[in-house]
């Protein structure tokens, strides 16, 4: 578009729509740190960088952006226009970025169905799920229904990333499998089969994992997700998951309900892969995990359950393209007969802040 505007060429008027409804996705999906979560593949390569970029941020995009549609919400977003923006751009693209007012209204929860992606956002608060419709394929993870969650400037749970495409097969899908994401597996079953294929995007072809959308709503004090997929019904019990993420603004907390139902006796194993930072188990009475953050601590408490168990381990985490690094893992698992319910609670709170779990397990109970 730049290119077009320096050379006289005016773009379609459908390209500047297309440009500007993705930089209004990119918007929702940056966290209020200008970061972003990284869903799926992701190479964070650059032939040449301009300026030292910060990794996994949009602030230079949705500056760039901010001075081409001058919009000042895409500006509050991205705080400086940037060097690499200044080299491309140019000075007169800088004096349209520093006229631009710098304030707009906070940008609220949003669903982009087509691709995939249901934010949640309040102040101090960013939960992005994932739910493409067409299942895994390509790019794409096995991550139905898993999701990241960033609060109070630390992100808490994370996507553990790419690291590789080619370089170790066995590594290259154990960061694309169920259980390297924040969701649940059936039975030790993936929710769509690794192939036994030389090509670095091998495509499962028997169709079984959809995801369905049952229910998006955004309210003054609470959103609701309600989606489902069908990665299990291809066992010979077949097992439908379902989870339920509410978010209540005014407290900044979320409630995740996973309801597996189905035929037979399962094994199922959830799993929180989380940011290096210190973790500990508090409470098994109920199950109670501590996570220390920059400003706050996350409790992560689960509604008491029969045969339910929690334990805290280690994982792997890849934060940029090519590099790994070891961070820990939270798994909850439960075996018995479906339909199966287990819910639990995200609760930011001041660092070594008591938080009353029980009145929060109460009020997640009762959620329908």
């Amino acid at each position: 578009m730049s290119l077009c505007q320096r050379n006289g060429v005016e773009p379609p008027a459908a390209a500047l729509e297309r440009i500007e409804r993705m930089l209004e996705f990119t918007l929702a999906y940056t966290r209020p740190d200008g970061t972003f979560p990284a869903i799926g593949d992701a190479d964070d390569g650059s032939l040449l960088d301009l300026e030292r970029r910060t990794p996994r941020s949009h602030r230079a995009l949705l500056a760039a952006g901010a001075t081409l549609f001058g919009r000042s919400d895409l500006k509050a977003a991205a705080p400086t226009f940037g060097a690499a923006n200044l080299w491309w751009l140019g000075p007169a693209a800088l004096s349209a970025y520093d006229a631009i007012p710098d304030k707009a209204e906070p940008v609220g929860s949003r669903a982009f169905t087509d691709g995939g992606f249901f934010v949640m956002r309040g102040e101090g608060r960013h939960l992005v799920v994932s739910g493409p419709g067409r299942g895994p394929a390509a790019h794409l993870h096995h991550d139905l229904l898993s999701f990241e969650c960033w609060a109070d400037g630390t992100a808490y749970v994370l996507d553990p990333g790419t690291y590789g495409y080619s370089g170790s097969r066995e590594w290259r899908n154990r960061f694309r499998s169920t259980a390297s994401h924040n969701t649940v597996v059936v039975d030790d079953h993936e929710q769509t089969r690794l192939l036994d294929d030389p090509s670095l995007f091998p495509v499962e072809s028997d169709g079984a994992a959809r995801f369905t959308l049952r229910r998006w709503e955004v309210g003054d004090d609470l959103d609701r997700f309600d989606g489902e997929h069908t990665g299990y019904t291809r066992l010979p019990e077949p097992v439908v998951h379902r989870r339920q993420i509410w978010f209540h603004k005014g407290q900044g907390v979320w409630v995740i309900r996973d309801a597996l139902v189905g035929e037979g006796t399962h094994t199922v194993r959830g799993f929180l892969h989380l940011a290096p930072l210190g973790v500990r188990l508090e409470s098994e009475a109920p199950w109670v995990v501590r996570v220390t953050g920059a400003a706050s601590d996350l409790v992560i408490a689960w509604s008491p359950e029969p045969g339910l168990s929690v334990t805290v381990g280690e994982g792997w985490l890849s934060q940029h393209y090519g590099a790994i690094q070891a961070a820990p893992v939270v798994t909850y698992q439960k075996r018995g007969v479906v339909p199966m319910v287990i819910t639990f609670v995200l609760a930011p709170v001041a660092i070594g802040g008591a938080v009353d779990a029980d009145g929060l397990l109460r009020w997640a109970r009762a959620l329908a």
